[in-house]
Parts: C-alpha cells; sequence; structure tokens
C-alpha cells in the first residue's frame, strides 16, 4: 500500500482566513502519483473549495473517481 499526502493552502474569501486542506492517500491500485498530476490534482481542488469551501463530499467523491483510490481522507482548518 502506497500513501501520499498532500497539502495545500487555500484563501477562500477576504472574510475568511486561509483553508487548510490536508489529503492523504492510501492506495493499492496506484503505485505512486507524478509531481504534475499533483499540480492537476491541486487545481481541480481549488476550483471544489472556491465553488463550495465546506463542502468536503464532493472534493472526496471527485478524488474517489479521478485517481481510483482506496480511501480518502481529508482536514480542513481554519485559521485565524
Amino acid at each position: 500500500m502506497s500513501c501520499y499526502t498532500l497539502l495545500s493552502g487555500f484563501p477562500v474569501s477576504p472574510l475568511m482566513a486561509t483553508v487548510s486542506l490536508s489529503i492523504t492517500i492510501r492506495s493499492h491500485e496506484t503505485p505512486f502519483i507524478r509531481s504534475h498530476e499533483l499540480e492537476n490534482l491541486t487545481l481541480e481542488i481549488q476550483r471544489l473549495i472556491d465553488k463550495s469551501a465546506s463542502d468536503c463530499l464532493n472534493l472526496n467523491e471527485f478524488l474517489r473517481r479521478s485517481l481510483n483510490i482506496a480511501k480518502i481522507t481529508t482536514k480542513k482548518r481554519h485559521f485565524t
């Protein structure tokens, strides 16, 4: 099993502090993820966060479909 962690910070709005998004990917089917794939994934995550900063379900579903992975854990923290 491989394990990857992607850490990103996105400004959500001027009224909200940056949302820190940590995604840990544990996968039996994906032996490795290339850096350009992480960049594309980061862009898509930012698009989803811009659409709805509080919607983790859509983000999880997108990651499952796009990476065909076994398990995803997402955590979001608001910094003040």
